[in-house]
């Protein structure tokens, strides 16, 4: 629509044009000679004729209009009764076609490129307006949502933008976009990895731990980077989610399904330990009598070396029989009910300390064996004889992991915030990855004469008491176990 108004505006004035100079325009075709007033009204109206065209039909189309308006000169002059072939084979008119195509280009092309600049500008505030929807929009939605948003600039290196509910997880006062780092210690090597992977242009899917309000909070983050179309990171934008209730619940199905297996497993370890029990006795009490027997005989002379044979056999028998009755006794002890056994205050550092002076005598010279205790005194409530079977089972592997070569392991009490930890840490190999997931299982040991009962017995002890144990391992830098157990509070410990 616009174009045809434009075509009859042209028009009109095209046919404007026509009749000033059938009417004014007095000198011969082919000629200057003889120009008049009437003359120059029509050179003008040419000239304006040629610009106005151009203007409003754009630069190729305004080149073609100035043509033909040049070949409608001769017409023109039949319309007056002159010979038009005296005009077109006169050198005014190549000239009157260079000058009338040259006045119409100029003002199309001038046309043009301010109609490309208005199309741009329309087209800047259409994208204008539209990131200022988009902006509205996503504002609208990341100031409502329970996830946390947070947006950043890769090369500055900080936080330009958290939503309310990132500022309620990080503890970000409003107004600004930097907090302290909330970060759990054992997380902050998997958080910088993932900042890291993050800054390389690789989106990345991570659970980590931060402190908050007292309590250790389970959060997941999900980030990306924002590239161009050169391949380069414009922006950095992450997603955190709240995921304490799910890791809690992860939790609690697992303990649920350790405790389903470790009670059947329990019930059928229960009945063979009582077969085993029952016949074992018997067969201990002949061999103490077999033994007190053999020494009150008298044989005839020659015999001293065959009888002396079968004293050890008796003997070696007996010992096999009493490492059968212990193993039947932790079997028991592993299988026995939650929470049986007397409570009672227990004073860690006293636990830890006993555990050392018990076993120092008997470490190979070539390992330090070092006692750190904790000034504050951890009390944990429980069975001081079981967590004491713990720490020195513990300990007792630690010494063996050394293998008899030189290191040290060290025994440690801590008190932080709510807990109460024992750890031993030796520099040893380390535990092989592969047997990590395995520690605590019944029966699992990599030892050649081990049952695999030690650490399950441990587990189930420190279990009990509302506790775990917390495993830490690197190849040829030895190993980390800490039994954090509950801290006892102090009301209960001074009444």
């Amino acid at each position: 629509m616009r174009f045809l108004l434009r075509a009859g505006l042209v028009l009109l004035v095209t046919v404007a044009y026509g009749a000033l100079f059938v009417l004014y325009y007095d000198v011969p075709p082919g000629s200057y000679e003889g120009s008049s007033g009437g003359a120059m009204v029509v050179v003008i109206a040419w000239f304006l004729c040629s610009i106005v065209s151009g203007w409003l039909l754009g630069r190729f189309a305004g080149a073609g209009y100035g043509l033909g308006i040049a070949l409608l000169m001769g017409p023109l002059y039949a319309l007056r009764g002159e010979d038009p072939n005296a005009y077109y084979f006169s050198a005014i008119f190549p000239t009157t076609i260079a000058f009338t195509t040259l006045f119409s280009y100029l003002p199309g092309t001038i046309s043009d490129l301010y109609a490309d600049a208005r199309a741009r500008n329309a087209a800047l505030e259409r994208t204008s307006a539209a990131l200022g929807r988009s902006e509205a929009m996503f504002r609208h939605f990341a100031e409502r949502i329970e996830t946390g948003v947070w947006i950043m600039e890769p090369d500055a290196r900080r936080v330009t933008y958290l939503n309310p509910a990132a500022r309620r997880m990080f503890q970000v006062p409003e107004g600004e976009t930097v907090g302290k780092d909330l970060t759990h210690p054992d997380d902050r090597e998997l958080a910088l990895s993932s900042y890291a992977a993050l800054r390389r242009g690789e989106s990345t899917d991570v659970e980590y731990r931060i402190h908050r309000d007292g309590e250790v909070r389970w959060l997941r983050a999900q980030s990306f980077p924002v590239v161009d179309a050169r391949g380069e990171v414009n922006l950095l934008v992450g997603l955190i989610e709240d995921v304490t209730e799910r890791k809690e619940r992860e939790l609690r199905r697992e303990i649920l399904e350790r405790r389903e297996r470790l009670s059947a497993l329990g019930t059928l370890v229960a009945g063979v330990a009582h077969e085993v029990n029952n016949p074992l006795t018997y067969i201990m009490g002949n061999l103490e009598l077999a033994q007190r027997d053999l020494g009150a005989l008298r044989v005839e002379p020659g015999a001293e070396a065959s009888l002396a044979r079968v004293g050890r056999l008796l003997a070696t028998s007996r010992g096999g029989g009493e490492r059968i009755a212990k193993l039947v006794k932790a079997l028991r002890a592993v299988t026995r009910p939650a929470g049986e056994g007397s409570r009672e205050q227990v004073h860690l550092n006293a636990l830890a300390a006993n555990v050392h002076e018990l076993i120092r005598p008997s470490t190979p010279p070539g390992i330090a064996l070092e006692l750190r205790l904790d000034e504050r005194d951890p009390i944990v409530e429980g069975s001081g004889s079981e967590l004491h079977q713990v720490i020195l089972n513990l300990a007792t592997n630690a010494i063996q992991a050394l293998g008899g070569q030189r290191g040290r392991v060290v025994l440690q009490t801590r008190q932080e915030g709510g807990k109460a930890s024992v750890s031993v840490r030796d520099d040893g190999p380390g535990i092989a990855p592969e047997a990590m997931s395995r520690l605590f299982t019944p029966f699992y040991t990599t030892k050649p004469e081990g049952t695999g009962l030690g650490l399950s017995l441990a587990h189930a002890i420190v279990r009990d008491h509302g506790g775990d144990i917390e495993v830490a391992s690197e190849p040829k830098m030895g190993a980390e176990f800490r039994v954090r157990l509950p801290l006892m509070a102090p009301q209960a410990v001074t009444a």
